[in-house]
């Protein structure tokens, strides 16, 4: 396995990362996936709108209630009910930008695209200095690849609001869309500055660096996980940049964290299995590429790599399956057990 071939992986994998902790989803953008504990997450959103909820027992006339409960439910995806407490909250005040906000939020998480733009050229209707909505609006734009325009909004964001950290997060992914590097990490670099618990700022720093400075990478994504543990990305990024510098019980105990509550994310059980065949552990290897092979039953390679370590084990017999196996899948395949590389140091 080459080191362009663990490339594709990590890109494969990573293909997401925008905005994660601050911004909600696209059906088209790139997001980072983060995992909770389902029965504490149920816990926490019964205690949160509990209390919302006595408020508007008391004061059902009072909008912000409304609008309270509407970002609690929304926090925890329970997005119908989110959005019927946000329309509640327009027809007692129908002048609030921040509303119009919340409400394009809710519609970007449930994939009406038009409606959350829609939502956001109202709120700048009722206050066209509103920076939080001129900022959203670039962010719309960047993912329409506006980039001219969406800068403008962002930049007219800036002006009513120097210290916002999306600003400077959404400048950050537009340079980096655009090629320019240098001004994409000082743009992360300044929403951290601003916000220092922005994850996705942190991540894109821990990928911008990934294959020139391994060790600032790995610092900037050691940031996620002290802000999110359960971030599978950062501990992917994190697993990957160790093992490309050879520190493979690193790497190995970074993937093993992923599996405890993605048990079946293909790419860490293959990486595993690689590492594993590296250190000569191919009974290891094996136990990874059979649920590699479970998952997917097509993948040539797995059948292949287990075949050879069936080699290695003695295994005659299965080995000759797994190999036949791989070859009726993907004719001419050859592959070699990977060899152990040097730490570095």
């Amino acid at each position: 396995m080459k080191r362009d071939l663990l490339k594709s992986i990590l890109f494969l994998f990573l293909l997401s990362g925008c905005d994660s902790n601050h911004s909600e989803s696209k059906t088209d953008n790139d997001h980072i996936k983060t995992v909770t504990i389902v029965n504490n997450e149920d816990s926490s959103f019964n205690v949160e709108l509990d209390r919302v909820s006595s408020l508007i027992s008391r004061f059902p006339n009072n909008p912000d209630y409304y609008h309270e409960r509407a970002t609690v439910r929304l926090k925890f995806n329970k997005l119908e009910g989110s959005l019927q407490d946000l329309k509640a909250a327009l027809i007692l005040d129908t002048n609030n930008a921040q509303l119009y906000l919340t409400l394009a939020e809710i519609y970007v998480k449930m994939n009406l695209g038009k409606s959350a733009i829609e939502s956001v050229d109202r709120a700048l209707s009722v206050n066209p200095k509103y920076a939080p909505a001129l900022i959203k609006k670039g962010e719309f734009l960047y993912y329409r690849k506006e980039y001219d325009r969406a800068f403008k909004a962002i930049n007219d964001g800036l002006k009513i609001d120097v210290t916002n950290p999306k600003a400077y997060f959404w400048k950050g992914m537009i340079y980096k869309d655009q090629g320019n590097k240098a001004k994409a990490i000082s743009s992360f670099q300044t929403a951290i500055e601003q916000d220092p618990d922005y994850v996705d700022a942190y991540l894109q720093l821990g990928l911008l660096f990934s294959g020139t400075d391994e060790k600032l990478a790995y610092n900037y994504l050691k940031n996620v996980l002290r802000i999110q543990p359960k971030n599978d990305k950062a501990l992917y990024a994190m697993a990957y940049s160790s093992q490309t510098r050879g520190l493979l019980d690193s790497a190995k105990a970074d993937y093993k964290r992923i599996l405890v509550y993605l048990p079946n994310d293909n790419s860490v059980n293959y990486n595993l299995a690689y590492i594993n065949m590296l250190q000569d552990s191919f009974g290891v290897a094996v136990s990874y590429l059979s649920k590699v092979i479970q998952v997917d039953s097509m993948n040539a390679d797995a059948w292949f790599y287990r075949g050879l370590c069936y080699q290695k084990l003695g295994k005659t017999s299965s080995a000759e399956t797994d190999i036949n196996e791989a070859k009726s899948i993907k004719p001419g395949i050859i592959l070699n057990l990977p060899k152990q590389e040097q730490k570095s140091k």
